[in-house]
């Protein structure tokens, strides 16, 4: 027993470092893109309709590390500003499949191939399937397409610019992205250690058979762009050939039984009916695609180190740095989360009243979908000075804020800054 925990444990503190390096490069990329990229930009460019509003939603979705959960709030925010049905269509498509973290983590533990692959299904995904809700379903008015937030204040300087970088990236998206990082990790080692080398050859023998049954499994299943990575290197490793590799890459991380009831409410049945059926259909194509063209191509880049023939004393001193540096930021996001998911518990109980003097503000809040979303407005609500109190309610859609020397507009921006829409409740 104890031999196979640390096994178990090897395993996954290979995948741990192996993908590291990449992974804290990759948040420090998307905290740049998050605030290099104003979000009344990207909605200004996908209106219209056909394949070009398609090709926008897809190009602007690639880059940007958002899972299918987070994805909600900033969809929903893209149609209330214009964005057409079959452009926020491509935009959800594309966006859950890859983002700067999980491409370069992708080149690291499954080659650089499997990752430019991985970036062309999702942009082609997209735009197929953001063309075909344009040509299958009509636009319903909404939005404003010209419209966009007046600034206030002073344009934040290159500090300000750079501290809100790293409190997105090493913040804000590695809270969303840590319990499924971790869980891939530990899934990947269990794989390692557990699963025999000749386990798919003995079971399921035809690769494209192999694609079926991984597709059948990632459908319903979550797990983050990130965190599919180290799950597919390790069954990769045990024999699975790379075209079913990409099938879970792609299927994983753009689909979830939870999220497409939000969608279906959103957008319409017909729309995630078309969502659904262009990922399937894509991934299944690109991942019998990438085994005919690539056949022989095996697991680049760490796929040698999953296997433990001897100590890992050689590894490379900034692999390990990196590690115990993402291990101390992960742990702190899962701390963070955890608190949050506290405070969604106890948002219900009915807030103190600490004095007369108190200002209340009530807020509508659109685009929470779950604990972690109420969690994350509670959280920057309370940052806003003057306020004392905060209670998220993400049955009603609303939160109450109570402080002195309150404003509307500070609150609303805050929320706003998280990627949900918010207005003062009537």
């Amino acid at each position: 027993m104890l031999d196979w925990l640390t096994s178990w444990a090897l395993n996954a503190l290979d995948l741990w470092r192996l993908m590291a390096p990449y992974v804290l490069l990759g948040l420090l990329l998307a905290g740049l893109l998050h605030v290099a990229v104003p979000r009344a930009l990207v909605s200004r460019h996908m209106g219209g309709r056909g394949w070009r509003a398609a090709l926008k939603g897809a190009v602007v979705g690639v880059p940007l590390p958002l899972c299918s959960c987070g994805i909600i709030p900033f969809a929903e925010s893209l149609k209330r500003q214009g964005a057409s049905r079959g452009a926020i269509t491509s935009f959800l498509i594309a966006t859950p499949q890859t983002g700067v973290d999980s491409v370069l983590a992708t080149g690291a533990l499954l080659g650089w191939p499997i990752a430019a692959w991985r970036v062309l299904t999702a942009l082609v995904s997209g735009v197929l399937g953001g063309t075909a809700v344009s040509w299958a379903v009509e636009d319903d008015a909404c939005g404003d397409p010209g419209h966009e937030a007046p600034q206030v204040g002073p344009e934040p300087g290159l500090t300000s610019r750079l501290r809100e970088a790293l409190s997105y990236g090493f913040g804000m998206l590695l809270e969303d992205i840590a319990f499924w990082l971790s869980v891939g990790i530990l899934v990947g080692g269990a794989i390692g250690a557990f699963v025999p080398p000749d386990f798919f050859s003995q079971h399921i023998a035809n690769p494209y058979l192999q694609t079926v049954a991984v597709l059948a499994v990632a459908v319903p299943l979550y797990v983050c762009a990130t965190g599919s990575i180290p799950i597919a290197a390790a069954l990769v490793a045990k024999g699975l050939p790379l075209g079913a590799a990409v099938v879970f890459l792609i299927a994983g991380p753009a689909t979830n039984v939870a999220t497409l009831s939000v969608f279906a409410k959103a957008l319409g049945r017909r729309t995630v009916a078309i969502y659904l059926g262009t990922i399937v259909l894509m991934s299944l194509a690109f991942g019998m695609a990438f085994q005919l063209l690539f056949p022989e191509l095996g697991l680049a880049g760490g796929g040698q180190h999953h296997h433990h023939d001897g100590p890992l004393a050689d590894v490379a001193w900034w692999e390990w740095a990196s590690a115990a540096l993402l291990g101390l930021l992960t742990a702190a996001a899962l701390w963070r989360r955890a608190l949050l998911r506290l405070s969604a518990e106890r948002a219900e109980q009915p807030l103190e009243d600490e004095g007369d003097d108190m200002q209340t503000i009530e807020l509508e809040v659109q685009g929470m979908n779950c604990g972690h979303c109420s969690g994350s407005v509670e959280q920057v609500l309370g940052q806003v000075p003057g306020v004392q109190q905060v209670q998220v309610s993400l049955e009603q859609g609303r939160a109450t804020v109570r402080g002195e020397g309150l404003a509307l507009e500070p609150l609303v921006e805050a929320v706003q800054s998280r990627g949900f829409e918010a207005r003062e409740a009537s």
